[in-house]
């Protein structure tokens, strides 16, 4: 868990060290086991190392045949993408600067948009705590989104990564101290039963209700996205999606 208020400077330098471990930027040599390819050169350690979910959005009519996610906000899903595998302490403190970290907003074709893109400037993540059932998560600064429908984008991803890395009832998330949602003027967040964009058909549909449950993507063609369990693809936000 990181401390309660780092300055600016520490947490964009861990962000960026965050991105870039996740990105496989670096191996330190130290982790290196005595294993080797079968040209002979070492292979570094990847014990302990596990892909992280962090939480995108997509406009429900432009998401590919095959995309799984939730319905929210202003017509959008919101849908679970895998990192690279990382080694962490604290997976919840990671997997928010990884959304801090990102350095473009926009991913694949058709676009994923990671909506915290807007806020990396202004808004820092401080850290997380537990209070009962209740995960409370910090941030420092200020939110300004162009509009409701941003602003519910943010929210909602924010929220969902943060959830994902916590076993508390709930979660809450704070700006100074003070609620998120009434920072933006939002009611919390409803999220739709989870559909699944049939083949052929980019337009999923789905009622809003405060339905819950694990979210998964596999699309069919984008094997640069993964699933919220570990499979082919994998993310990092400071590069363009590999392809197989």
């Amino acid at each position: 868990m990181r401390p309660t208020s780092p300055s600016r400077a520490l947490r964009i330098t861990g962000a960026v060290a965050a991105a870039c471990l996740l990105a496989g930027c670096a191996v330190d040599p130290g982790l290196a086991e005595d294993s080797a390819s079968d040209d002979g050169v070492p292979l570094p350690a990847t014990e302990g190392y596990q892909p992280l979910t962090v939480y995108l959005a997509v406009a429900e009519a432009e998401a590919v045949p095959g995309t799984s996610g939730r319905p929210f906000g202003c017509g959008d899903l919101l849908v679970p993408v895998q990192t690279v595998p990382t080694d962490t302490e604290d997976e919840a403190d990671t997997a928010l600067d990884f959304l801090f970290a990102d350095e473009r907003g926009w991913h694949g074709d058709p676009s994923l948009w990671n909506a915290v893109f807007d806020a990396r400037e202004t808004l820092t993540p401080t850290g997380h705590r537990r209070a009962g059932d209740v995960e409370i998560f910090t941030f420092t600064g200020t939110v300004t989104p162009e509009d409701e429908c941003t602003a519910e984008r943010i929210r909602a991803q924010l929220q969902a990564t943060a959830a994902a890395f916590t076993s508390a009832g709930q979660v809450r998330l704070e700006v100074d101290g003070r609620d998120l949602d009434d920072v933006l003027g939002l009611e919390p967040l409803r999220l739709g039963e989870p559909v699944d964009v049939p083949q052929g058909d980019p337009a999923p549909s789905g009622e809003p209700s405060d339905g819950s449950g694990e979210q998964t993507w596999a699309p069919e063609g984008e094997s640069s996205w993964g699933p919220a369990e570990p499979t082919q693809g994998t993310w990092s936000p400071a590069q363009e999606p590999s392809t197989p």
